[in-house]
């Protein structure tokens, strides 16, 4: 963060903005640090002209939607729409990860399109920081808030003009900047939330069973792996199965096994769907980074390695949890929790997860990984 002055950066921004946003504006709040310090610069250039929503996508944590308006509630004075029936038919039988998270943009500006029109408003504010802009770009990725960097025309094709005050900064910038505005501590220190929600922590179609297990499994995952201070926890599921790898097995000394599913990956600066192993019988913590990494040797085309933590069967859903430690997100190194706490979390997902009937832990960093799965 050297050189970064927030009280400098929000008198500039401030001041663009006032001179930028000439009539009514939205902006769309999700909890999140990134849009909420740009809604509140905004605010802090255009009045009570800024008219801020969050919208309930269906993809949303248990009472998240109703959390985020009452943390945000002295700030912002969000209005929360439910959305859930659009976004659910937006992406219904989708299972490749770049074509949920297109189609949840599309779903997710649309949207935003037709409240700007029921305030007349002509700009959209929103928190698109420069990893976001990075990964779509390079990729990576398609950021579901990244429009024009990638040729889309967002006032031909939606009716207003994208406001991106913070798309140079990091997120440990974006974070001292939210505590000089004085945004509430749930919000500066909140763990980063995918915009398209859980629709990519449900590995492949986002089935009903399958968003109802990930939903379930965050409330058991987050709060258990959140107190090891990691930088960002979460979990997601995916339908079980596989065939065993004899061959990579005799290369690591232990079980390994190849899920069906496929999960996102990044190779150099290029996105790709690779291989998830799982591996069994680890002699865990003290050799989880070696097995991983000599199976990602092993194997080219895995951007995974999975640890199974417990197996109880009578589910044909699997729960990864993952958890990571990095200051800018563009790299990050896995957290490895103690035995203990994957006990508590596995005992946790068997009592509170129907239909699952395995709890995984990712040890993977990124790269080969996305800290998301999708």
């Amino acid at each position: 963060m050297r050189g970064f002055d927030p009280l400098s950066f929000e008198a500039e921004v401030v001041g663009r903005l006032r001179s930028e946003i000439r009539g009514e504006a939205l902006a769309a709040v999700s909890g999140g640090v990134d849009s909420a310090v740009a809604a509140v610069l905004a605010r802090r250039a255009v009045g009570d002209r800024l008219h801020a929503v969050v919208l309930d996508t269906g993809f949303l944590r248990e009472g998240e939607a109703a959390e985020v308006a009452r943390e945000l509630g002295g700030v912002l004075d969000p209005q929360v729409v439910d959305l859930s029936a659009e976004f659910s038919a937006a992406v219904s039988g989708l299972s490749d990860p770049e074509e949920k998270r297109v189609a949840f943009r599309e779903a997710f500006y649309s949207a935003l399109a037709g409240l700007a029109g029921e305030v007349g408003a002509r700009w959209l504010v929103q928190g698109t920081i420069a990893p976001d802009v990075i990964e779509t770009v390079g990729g990576i990725k398609t950021q579901h808030n990244v429009l024009e960097q990638v040729g889309i025309r967002s006032l031909e094709r939606y009716g207003f003009s994208v406001v991106e005050p913070l798309r140079d900064l990091y997120k440990d910038q974006v974070r001292e900047l939210a505590r000089h505005l004085g945004l509430p501590r749930a919000v500066v220190e909140r763990q980063p939330f995918p915009g398209p929600g859980l629709l990519v922590r449900c590995l492949g179609e986002c089935t009903p069973d399958k968003l109802g297990a990930a939903r379930a499994a965050s409330g058991v995952v987050e709060p258990a792996l959140l107190a090891l201070g990691c930088s960002q926890t979460l979990a997601a599921a995916l339908e079980d199965g596989g065939r065993e790898r004899p061959d990579l097995a005799r290369e690591v000394g232990v079980e390994v096994r190849e899920l069906d599913a496929r999960a996102t990956g990044v190779k150099g600066d290029q996105r790709r769907l690779g291989k998830i192993l799982v591996v069994s019988g680890v002699d865990y913590p003290d050799a989880a980074a070696p097995v991983r990494g000599e199976l990602l040797a092993a194997e080219p085309g895995a951007v995974r390695v999975l640890m199974e933590v417990d197996r109880w069967g009578g589910g044909r859903l699997a729960v990864a949890a993952r958890a990571v430690s990095t200051e800018d997100f563009m790299t990050a190194e896995a957290c490895l929790p103690p035995p203990g706490v994957l006990g508590e979390i596995a005992e946790g997902i068997r009592r509170r997860v129907p239909g699952a009937g395995a709890l995984y832990y990712d040890l993977t960093p990124k790269p080969p990984a996305t800290i998301e799965f999708e």
